[in-house]
């Protein structure tokens, strides 16, 4: 009891010291500013240069994979929405810094710091992505997304491609498979069902011979899928 006693008033003295520097600790929004301009510095030419890129796929021959792409790269790499809301975090806070006792400048720090740590692992993502480590996102965002015109752009960017390895297709298979399974046990948007089958049917020449034998699960589905 003694130790947890000790413990305790140890926590609270450095808690009270901490508030006291920051009655003082005019200049700090200022050092912490710069760290989060410093980010968003690294993070846009980066956005501009990638997005520059599947655009230019997007208007060439080349469009493997590009309208998936796009959709991945500004809702699941990037999150657009999410990264207006950390640069809101990191700068906001400081707006009422002058008029802030030492208790709130320290919640006012924690919020900047939590939008600069989330900045940084959007960073990060975007490293991944550059890195080549490109389908793990691909196949997260297929698997979560809900918007029916995405849905259906995003399915027949995956089909339409033709340079896909076997192993990629057979995921994509499985997170389609499972996708029109829900759908229908659902007994909803059939419309949407009966576009996504169409698009496959029509672009599954684009599919390797291999990925209709490599699994047992491949063409039985297709059969019933056609029943």
């Amino acid at each position: 009891m003694f130790f947890v006693k000790h413990l305790e008033e140890t926590f609270v003295k450095i808690i009270e010291d901490l508030i006291k520097e920051l009655e003082q600790a005019n200049n700090l929004p200022a050092y912490i500013q710069n760290i989060g301009l410093a980010l968003l510095g690294i993070l846009i030419p980066l956005a501009i240069a990638i997005l520059t890129e599947i655009y230019r796929k997007k208007g060439s021959s080349e469009q493997e994979l590009s309208e998936l792409d796009l959709r991945v790269m500004l809702d699941d790499v990037f999150r657009v929405k999410c990264l207006l809301a950390y640069a809101l975090l990191i700068f906001v806070p400081f707006l009422f810094w002058d008029i802030s006792n030492g208790l709130f400048r320290f919640f006012e720090i924690l919020l900047s710091a939590t939008g600069i740590c989330m900045t940084l692992r959007t960073i990060l993502r975007v490293y991944d992505w550059t890195k080549g480590n490109v389908f793990k996102y691909r196949f997260s965002y297929l698997k979560n997304i809900k918007k029916q015109t995405d849905l259906e752009t995003a399915w027949e960017s995956v089909w339409k491609s033709k340079n896909v390895d076997v192993n990629n297709e057979l995921q994509f298979f499985k997170i389609f498979s499972l996708l029109i399974d829900d759908m229908k046990a659902e007994d909803k948007n059939l419309a949407t069902v009966a576009r996504l089958l169409h698009d496959f049917s029509n672009f599954i020449n684009n599919r390797s011979s291999l990925f209709l034998v490599a699994s047992n699960e491949v063409f039985p589905k297709i059969l019933n899928w056609n029943l």
